[in-house]
């Protein structure tokens, strides 16, 4: 007679082998799928706008400057604008850039800023926080963007 330690370990060893055999194309319930809680895209979607940046930004390493790290732009009510971004939390020294997702290696990135400002600028072709807040980004049909700080 099997112990319980002994059926638990067996049960693990089929599970482990039954995860193994899916391939990357297979939709394993609960396992791939993406969280319906969270704001951040699967991936990319061509033609769409995303905000990414820095480890800072998108919480872990692996999603810095992917769209697995951004937000997808929303929805300008107005059509003046190519994406918007509202009510973005920024950390202090935190670096994000506007991503238009081509097919992942001929993507198009905008870090133009049409402004001034006192709570970030362009450092190393990105656009850089010196004060944490939350903001709004705009880009503008002529690719440049435009950054308002909300009131805290």
């Amino acid at each position: 007679m099997k112990t319980n330690k002994s059926l638990l370990i067996g049960l693990l060893g089929i599970a482990v082998l039954g995860l193994a055999s899916c391939s990357a194309m297979d939709n394993v319930r609960g396992w791939f799928e993406k969280d319906e809680t969270s704001a951040h895209p699967v991936k990319g979607q061509a033609g769409h706008y995303y905000l990414v940046g820095d480890k800072s930004f998108a919480g872990q390493e692996n999603l810095a400057w992917k769209v697995q790290g951004g937000y997808e732009a929303t929805e300008d009510k107005n059509g003046t604008d190519l994406a918007q971004f509202l009510n973005v939390k920024i950390k202090k020294n935190t670096a994000v850039k506007i991503l238009k997702f081509v097919d992942g290696d001929n993507d198009i990135w905008f870090g133009d800023l049409g402004a001034t400002y006192d709570f970030c600028g362009v450092v190393d072709s990105n656009i850089t926080f010196t004060k944490e807040g939350t903001y709004n980004f705009y880009l503008n049909s002529s690719s440049v963007i435009y950054i308002t700080a909300m009131g805290e």
